[in-house]
């Protein structure tokens, strides 16, 4: 079977550090995939924040993982974010270090679509977002 690549951007628009807890590691005692997952999310979130884009309106349509090494309670992951425009959609491209060790612990890839929960209906992408398009 062929292992998944994700091509990362040559730089990031966005960082932000994030300190492994304890309520963070899976029974083998380092960071489970569910967690990443979240951590992913919640760098998005932050980043939107920065831009001013609602959060609540974000959809995160599809998503892909490499995992590279593993982390561990304590560890101070660096996140970082690029995102590119893609018709209705963003693409981001994610890549987590660990401080720590140095090492990328994962690069990730999300497509994130837009909706509005009043009209019941897809938004088109904010033009807070409008900047990183490709």
């Amino acid at each position: 079977m062929d292992r998944l690549a994700i091509d990362l951007p040559g730089s990031f628009h966005f960082s932000t550090d994030i300190q492994v807890q304890t309520r963070d590691l899976n029974a083998v005692g380092h960071v489970g995939n569910d967690t990443f997952v979240g951590y992913l999310n919640e760098i998005c979130h932050r980043f939107l924040n920065t831009c001013g884009v609602p959060l609540r309106n974000t959809i995160m349509a599809d998503l892909a993982i490499k995992y590279r090494s593993e982390a561990f309670y304590g560890d101070i992951l660096k996140g970082e974010v690029a995102v590119k425009v893609a018709g209705d959609n963003c693409n981001f491209y994610y890549q987590i270090s660990n401080t720590t060790t140095g090492k990328e612990v994962l690069r990730a890839w999300t497509r994130m679509a837009f909706f509005n929960y009043e009209e019941r209906k897809r938004a088109p992408v904010p033009d807070e977002l409008r900047s990183f398009e490709s």
